[in-house]
């Protein structure tokens, strides 16, 4: 009975292994990579109450860093230089949204904190401004509506004739992420250690900022927009992807980017001119892609000899070329200190592997003998996680030919 069970428990088990590993595959390489990450946001909505308040200019100031981890996210402060041209005083209570509410939003006025609003009706009666300001900027490609939406809400007070610097800072989210990615395969080093590499190209998030319920203010004021990036970062106006979820704002004229010496970043209109500022951020592959750790086992060819193989692999530029060091032995006498590198193919779902030719360098150190270096050639067959490899060693000192063949498991 026991012989029975055994081979059928492990069909299931390699079953269960192969649908895992075509998801991971699937998963990390699908050819369309997109995903929603925010919905739009900057918008800034007031209620009645504030029709006597005028925004003078608007300026929106954002940074955004080669940060690998946390890309999709830029810092943000939005200025709006507000005039009281009444002779009252006037009390009003906005919002803005798609933002987080939390410690990383600030809602300011001449420096000074604003309270939030906690008045039930005014925040449902701002949400329904910011919803019908939201269709008519976006129409039919909106993003969802406020409802669960995240939302800093605010009240602030402007004395008779007086100014004000209304400032709202926090971090604006990508709407919008995608990764490079070359249909169902994954590039060398994904393949060896798909559980720790998990993207193989360069990385683009969008972003959208609602600039139309600023129309709902008086006046037509400039809007100035700045965004700093880092070095590596590419900058595009616009929905700049054909396979973008985003579509552009449809009626309204293009915003006409400029860059100065500093690599920032500058575009002027007029609150009436622009529904929706859209812009993309590309962030190159990183030049170092950790991969993770190798263990293997195996013998040599031409005589009965234990092989016990372990090491670490990354890729510097190219996922398609494999910088690894890898320490081996005969658990008895001898222990080899190799670096190599090897030139890889991808592997294709899962069936097709992965193969690599390679060089490297051998060092090797054996009771009673000095140190010998010599010259490696080896050849590499990877599936996810599995492969076998075979190093050939020459050592000219003595003349000697080293052959081996030995399994892998890469995480």
């Amino acid at each position: 009975m026991r012989r029975i069970l055994l081979p059928r428990v492990a069909f299931h088990l390699l079953t269960l292994l192969a649908l895992v590993l075509v998801g991971r595959v699937a998963s990390a390489n699908a050819a369309a990579n997109f995903y929603r990450q925010a919905d739009s946001a900057g918008a800034l909505v007031l209620d009645g109450q504030g029709e006597g308040l005028r925004v003078q200019h608007e300026l929106l100031d954002l940074t955004c860093r080669e940060d690998y981890a946390h890309f999709g996210a830029c810092t943000f402060a939005t200025t709006y230089d507000l005039v009281n041209d009444t002779d009252d005083a006037i009390s009003a209570r906005g919002a803005f949204y798609g933002v987080d509410a939390g410690d990383t939003a600030k809602v300011t006025l001449d420096g000074q904190p604003l309270p939030e609003l906690r008045d039930q009706e005014a925040r449902i009666a701002i949400d329904a401004t910011y919803k019908q300001n939201l269709e008519r900027a976006l129409m039919e490609d909106g993003p969802r509506h406020s409802e669960g939406r995240k939302v800093a809400t605010f009240e602030l007070t402007l004395p008779p004739r007086g100014h004000g610097a209304l400032v709202f800072a926090g971090i604006l989210h990508a709407v919008a992420k995608d990764w490079e990615a070359n249909g169902y395969q994954a590039s060398g080093l994904q393949t060896r250690h798909i559980y720790f590499v998990k993207e193989n190209g360069k990385t683009t998030a969008h972003y959208r900022y609602l600039v139309y319920p600023i129309r709902a203010w008086r006046g037509d004021p400039e809007i100035e927009v700045r965004i700093h990036l880092g070095s590596s970062l590419d900058f595009y106006g616009g929905v700049h992807s054909s396979e973008s979820p985003l579509a552009p704002s449809p009626g309204q004229r293009a915003v006409p980017w400029s860059t100065d010496d500093a690599g920032v970043q500058h575009a002027k209109f007029k609150a009436s001119e622009v529904s929706v500022l859209d812009f993309t951020v590309e962030l190159p592959s990183p030049r170092l892609i950790p991969g993770g750790p190798t263990v293997g086992i195996g013998g040599r060819l031409d005589r009965p000899e234990l092989r016990l193989r372990a090491g670490m692999e990354a890729s510097i530029l190219s996922p398609s070329f494999i910088e690894g060091l890898h320490f081996e032995t005969d658990a008895s006498k001898q222990w080899t200190l190799v670096p190599s590198v090897d030139a890889a193919t991808p592997d294709i779902f899962i069936i097709i592997p992965s193969a690599a030719v390679g060089a490297g360098v051998p060092i090797r150190v054996e009771s009673g003998q000095p140190v010998r270096v010599g010259g490696r050639a080896q050849i590499t067959l990877h599936f996810p996680l599995i492969g076998v490899i075979f190093p050939i060693d020459y050592y000219p000192s003595n003349n000697v030919w080293d052959l081996s063949i030995m399994g892998r498991i890469s995480l």
